[in-house]
């Protein structure tokens, strides 16, 4: 049985525009570290101002968008 997935409005946010069935697709996509969504996900990793600008270029959301689903 699946465990419920922690919600995280970015994450959940990204997930849906890439489009990502799950966390490690979302590292995938983004070519971010393995494991690091889930650890941003429960709280053990920020979103850094960096990752902030990855997700700026690769979907064209804007910073302020960014910031408010943190």
């Amino acid at each position: 049985m699946e465990k419920p997935r922690v919600k995280h409005k970015l994450l959940d946010a990204l997930m849906e525009a890439l489009p990502a069935k799950d966390d490690a697709t979302i590292s995938r996509m983004m070519r971010w570290p393995q494991g690091y969504v889930s650890k941003v996900r429960h709280g053990h990793a920020p979103i850094t101002p960096n990752r902030i600008l990855e997700i700026h270029d690769a979907l064209g959301w804007s910073v302020k968008r960014i910031k408010e689903l943190l």
